[in-house]
């Protein structure tokens, strides 16, 4: 599963709750003991990747600011605070800043219990980041980078891409709900 991981995931979760209730009849036939799934070409030009950015809430912008600028290496970050916008060095390569970026955030979030948000767009990321909040702009992640990466280093980490624009995201909210 490229995108929606989490989405089949809880449908199978979902299924795996309701499936001892059911019948042997009614199990054959339930509509949640199916996920629908779309097989596309990662090369078609139509499939676009968009970075998923990261929204930190609960800690001061400048130890999340410090903290990123550790990372080092010949690309770089936007962080986002309520004094502006700030270049940081990071990965050039994005599935390993990626990852760098997320160990950092995580040992944050464990350290002092903030948040972090994964957020689509960049518009979003400015919109939220300053009142309580430091935006990261990560970089896009290039469909040559997808399978060499998944096959020297396995998974990529979580919230590295998603296919689609985020306006295209109010998909999941207009989809009905499967009830049994």
């Amino acid at each position: 599963v490229g995108d929606g991981n989490h989405s089949l995931a809880t449908a199978k979760a979902y299924w795996e709750e309701i499936k001892p209730t059911l019948s042997e009849e009614q199990k054959n036939a339930h509509p949640a003991r199916f996920a629908l799934v779309e097989i596309v070409n990662l090369y078609d030009p139509a499939l676009v990747i968009e970075p998923i950015h990261r929204v930190v809430f609960g800690l001061d912008a400048k130890a999340v600011t410090e903290a990123l600028s550790s990372l080092g290496g010949e690309g770089s970050l936007q962080v986002i605070t309520a004094e502006g916008e700030t270049t940081v060095s990071a990965p050039q390569y994005a599935p390993e800043c990626y990852y760098a970026v997320q160990q950092v955030l995580d040992s944050l979030v464990t350290e002092n219990g903030a948040s972090i948000d994964y957020v689509h767009g960049a518009d979003a990321v400015r919109a939220l980041s300053g009142k309580g909040a430091c935006g990261i702009l990560m970089p896009a992640l290039q469909k040559s980078d997808l399978f060499p990466y998944v096959l020297t280093q396995g998974v990529l980490p979580r919230k590295t891409f998603s296919m689609g624009e985020a306006w295209e995201k109010r998909y999941y909210t207009e989809a009905r709900n499967i009830l049994p």
